[in-house]
């Protein structure tokens, strides 16, 4: 698992019943990718909702970006349909993430069906 700092982070997702025919493929997945890295492949066009990874998102303070990203955790599960646990493992790549999730979850998971 590589570090995804959440300043850094391009966190791409696509609801469960998104009607788009070019992306039916992608219905319920979540990409967490670092805007940092020139390797990149970029998913920006290719998911229905994106969040961070813009200039703005790093002007944030660091309270404000978690804050967001809870609050988008909530959308990406209840109004979007996505698995909370495949959620989960995806954001585990974020430290920020595991920090906040680690008092609650003192074993974090990486992969689906690991405890």
């Amino acid at each position: 698992m590589v570090d995804v700092p959440l300043v850094d982070a391009n966190i791409f997702w696509t609801p469960v019943a998104y009607g788009g025919p070019d992306n039916q493929h992608l219905r319920g997945t979540l990409t967490v990718e670092n805007r940092a890295e020139p390797d990149r492949t970029t998913r920006y066009f290719e998911h229905a909702v994106t969040l961070g990874g813009c200039a703005m998102w790093s002007l944030w303070t660091s309270q404000a970006r978690i804050l967001e990203l809870f609050r988008y955790v909530t959308l990406m599960t209840v109004r979007d349909g996505l698995d909370p646990t495949y959620v989960h493992c995806q954001l585990a790549v974020i430290p920020e993430y595991r920090e906040m999730m680690s008092e609650y979850l003192p074993v974090l998971r990486t992969e689906q069906g690991d405890g």
